[in-house]
């Protein structure tokens, strides 16, 4: 039987003003998985993080990590969690290998620990030569790995990264994806990923929890989620940006699969798997190539299901 890291029993969550921010939510994150919890801004992932972590109580329901209940014990927790939020205010004032290395301090890591474990993610990050600027001086990139660092200095059980790789080149990106993976299978860390950026956590995360309108949709691993959708495949297509697409164009793209509307002239197009060459061919005779900028045929995504299953794209 798997080992119960975070359990959340009806929880709900209901601000002034009758805003009702988490609805119902009972899930269980077992100890040692990457887990995902995907939804678009305002589905309620943030107010269930913060629930998690002690610092929100919620209006019904309960939570508990590792078998302690945070609602009548939250300072049992805080050695629990480490939690990357998106921006360290609070430390604004401090240099970055300061506010690394305070943060494994205070955390109860020894001194000599904490200079040598800020040396090495400053290393590992590439940020070494910005060690001695004030976080408040550094461009969006820097901070976030910063941040990323001053979750990873000190050690826990449990893991929660909110938008880990948000603002990150592909590089960077990478980096990150590869010290969340390692930390993971090497010390059996349980972790949990706040994030729009579906495609790349798709390849480390073990389950996943879709949350939409207060609400978990979906729950499942990648593999159990992406066979709701098995039958098709994606075509994404982008229209140049001068072209005019009327409401009869769009009834027409219809008819070679279900279509989701990005933004302004970037279309999905999910056609079943055996007839996807006639639909690719279809619109490359509806359209006409002087439309399209761009045509991408790719297997489904998560975010595929989650569209699919009535929320919106999550990006």
């Amino acid at each position: 039987m798997k080992e119960i890291a975070i359990s959340t029993k009806g929880l709900t969550k209901v601000y002034q003003g009758k805003v009702l921010a988490n609805d119902n939510i009972s899930l269980d994150i077992y100890q040692g998985e990457i887990f995902g919890l995907l939804g678009p801004n305002g589905a309620g992932k943030t107010t269930f993080v913060r629930q998690i972590l002690g610092l929100l109580l919620p209006t019904s329901g309960s939570i508990k990590v590792q078998g302690i209940d945070v609602v009548r014990e939250p300072e049992k927790i805080k050695t629990l969690i480490n939690y990357m939020g998106q921006n360290p205010y609070a430390l604004w004032h401090l240099t970055v290998e300061e506010a690394i290395f305070y943060t494994a301090y205070l955390r109860g890591t020894s001194k000599e620990s904490a200079r040598a474990r800020t040396q090495s993610l400053l290393n590992r990050l590439g940020i070494k030569e910005y060690q001695k600027k004030l976080l408040g001086e550094l461009s969006g990139g820097i901070l976030k790995l910063c941040n990323f660092a001053m979750a990873m200095v000190a050690e826990s059980s449990i893991l929660v990264l909110d938008e880990p790789t948000a603002g990150l080149d592909p590089i960077n990106k990478k980096v990150v994806w590869e010290m969340i993976f390692n930390l993971n299978k090497e010390k059996r860390v349980t972790i949990i990923l706040v994030t729009h950026d579906v495609l790349e956590a798709e390849k480390v995360l073990e389950r996943v929890g879709f949350i939409n309108h207060s609400k978990i949709i979906a729950l499942g691993t990648p593999g159990e989620l992406k066979r709701e959708v098995d039958d098709r495949l994606r075509i994404e297509l982008v229209l140049k940006p001068d072209y005019y697409l009327s409401e009869a164009i769009r009834e027409s793209l219809e008819k070679y699969g279900d279509l989701v509307e990005v933004h302004k002239n970037h279309l999905i197009i999910f056609p079943p798997k055996k007839e996807v060459l006639k639909s690719v061919e279809g619109i490359n005779n509806f359209l006409g190539f002087g439309v399209i900028d761009d045509l991408r045929l790719t297997t489904t995504s998560l975010e595929d299901v989650y569209i699919k299953l009535g929320g919106e794209k999550i990006a």
